[in-house]
């Protein structure tokens, strides 16, 4: 089995995925994955918290979610290769449960709706204004013993930004080697796109910069692991956060601040990231890593700034390693990260600010290449990752270091530390702490 992500392919067996899922379930939750699925109880912190509604439900609706740590990984092994279409595509468990979405629908349906994986696609169907007739025809057509192997109908959804758009829902069956059902593909074609030129121009600009984030993937990584600054960083971040049992890494990326967190043999990290080639490096390295990091570590996949969901005071350090700069709305990303850790404890950050050098950074990252002998061999690398970070200038020179400060104590937090010029002049490091 191939795992093929955007400009990334993985290889790996139905057996060892389903190893890891077990033991990253294991050492989170006390059970395995198969117990994890047929679990009955209420929801914990451990799982999504849909909305209580009272209104119509459809079949299986009323199931307990999945835990967070069986997302990342139940929606990997069925999103391949069929998730990654530009359509607005999701797919779901065996219960209905959505467990992962592409950018398409993120951007037209599950961001203006505030949608979380997990949830019962019941929360997307009481959004539509079809709701009645939808749910009438799933209870007969799902409810059964023998649900159709593929499925389509017509969804309409009244967007307040396009207006109404109508789609063409064509639902499939995905299997198992066994031939038993293990999730639904649900791929949304846009017969009627309500302001069709508004909704093609946001979701030409949402996946450009997918494509963007994923194709930064592979140079990001081979420039950083290289350049001697990038892990003096990571050091000290890691440093700071002291003796932290559990921690989040937000906006983690390919891995390499969490991999840096799970070099303490007691600790337990939560890795978050929204996109998909990231992620899977992420995987890949921690898989290759010593024997016990993927019983400590979970993945998620999930918009940094959509964390409402995830389970309050129940961290005990947050680090953000040079991401800020890139957030839409950093003020609801640290309010919400604000909200997930204990008091007292600490969130330490590095961010780009209006001071930042582009120029003196990928010189020295050049030097650094050079005096190791690999500059020939990473020169493409490094002329991405500048170009990348050209395009992305109004956001890395976004904040002053005085804006960055607000955004923080705004956020609910009392900022105990403070190192400017760091990482070759390129960032400032914020150490806060919960009041």
């Amino acid at each position: 089995m191939i795992v093929v992500g955007l400009g990334v392919a993985i290889p790996a067996s139905q057996a060892f995925l389903e190893r890891i899922l077990d033991t990253a379930i294991g050492a989170f939750t006390g059970r395995s994955a198969k117990q994890a699925a047929s679990a009955t109880a209420p929801a914990t912190p451990e799982t999504p918290q849909p909305t209580d509604s009272s209104a119509q439900n459809l079949p299986l609706e009323k199931e307990a979610p999945p835990t967070f740590a069986a997302l990342w990984r139940s929606g990997l092994d069925a999103r391949q290769p069929i998730l990654d279409l530009i359509a607005p595509t999701y797919i779901l468990n065996e219960r209905y449960q959505i467990v992962d979405w592409n950018p398409a629908f993120d951007e037209i349906v599950a961001k203006p709706l505030n949608l979380r994986r997990g949830w019962h696609a019941g929360e997307f169907v009481r959004a539509l204004k079809n709701t009645e007739s939808v749910v009438t025809r799933a209870q007969k057509v799902f409810g059964g013993a023998e649900p159709p192997l593929v499925d389509e109908e017509i969804l309409e959804f009244p967007s307040q930004k396009y207006g109404l758009i109508r789609f063409r829902k064509l639902a499939c069956q995905i299997s198992d080697e066994h031939g038993r059902l293990k999730a639904w593909c649900v791929h949304l074609n846009i017969i009627e796109p309500g302001d069709g030129q508004a909704l093609w121009d946001d979701l030409r600009n949402r996946l450009k910069r997918e494509v963007n984030w994923s194709r930064y993937a592979r140079s990001y990584d081979n420039l950083l692991l290289h350049f001697d600054e990038y892990g003096k960083l990571l050091d000290k971040i890691v440093k700071l956060v002291g003796n932290a049992p559990r921690c989040i890494d937000i906006g983690a990326g390919t891995g390499n601040g969490t991999l840096r967190l799970l070099e303490r043999a007691d600790r337990e990290v939560w890795a978050i990231d929204s996109n998909d080639t990231m992620l899977q490096y992420l995987q890949t390295k921690a898989a290759g890593a010593r024997k016990d990091v993927l019983s400590r570590l979970v993945i998620i996949k999930e918009d940094i700034q959509r964390l409402d969901d995830y389970p309050p005071a129940y961290f005990d350090a947050a680090i953000m390693v040079n991401v800020l700069y890139a957030v839409e709305d950093p003020q609801r990303c640290l309010q919400q990260i604000h909200r997930m850790l204990k008091r007292g404890c600490r969130l330490v950050l590095s961010t780009s600010t209006r001071d930042t050098d582009l120029d003196r950074l990928f010189a020295a990252i050049e030097d650094d290449l050079r005096r190791k002998k690999v500059l020939d061999e990473f020169r493409e690398d490094h002329q991405q990752a500048r170009q990348r970070h050209e395009d992305m200038k109004d956001r890395i020179h976004r904040d002053t270091p005085d804006l960055v400060r607000q955004h923080v104590t705004k956020a609910g937090f009392r900022i105990v530390e403070e190192y400017l010029n760091e990482y070759v002049g390129a960032v400032m490091i914020v150490v806060a702490e919960k009041t």
